[in-house]
């Protein structure tokens, strides 16, 4: 069937290293969707060669997610804020894709 947009359900902070909707409990969720899906996946980090190089990489890894997003933010521009959006075929791959982002260098949040 056509891939549709998946519900937000929060925010997943991963910058206290926890996350503000429990990860068992977003993969349940995700896991009851149908699929394929459209998955919008919004993240900030600090405005460094680091987090961009990460961010970058990343894309390579999950050729499945578009940039769909970006925008400098914050005083001086010191943070950068990304909008991809990933069909995805699994709550597996979404999850994939989250746990990657979540492992970068300067993340402040996944929205």
């Amino acid at each position: 069937g056509p891939a549709r947009k998946v519900a937000r359900w929060g925010r997943v902070d991963y910058s206290a290293g926890r996350m503000a909707l429990n990860r068992d409990r977003f993969l349940e969720l995700l896991r009851a969707e149908q699929y394929p899906l459209r998955y919008t996946h919004k993240f900030i980090g600090k405005n460094t060669a680091a987090f961009r190089a990460g961010v970058r990489e990343m894309g390579d890894r999950f050729p499945q997610a578009t940039l769909e997003g970006f925008r400098e933010s914050g005083e001086s521009h010191a943070y950068l804020a990304y909008t991809y959006v990933q069909l995805a075929g699994s709550a597996e791959e979404i999850m994939a894709f989250v746990d990657a982002t979540a492992t970068l260098v300067d993340l402040t949040i996944i929205l």
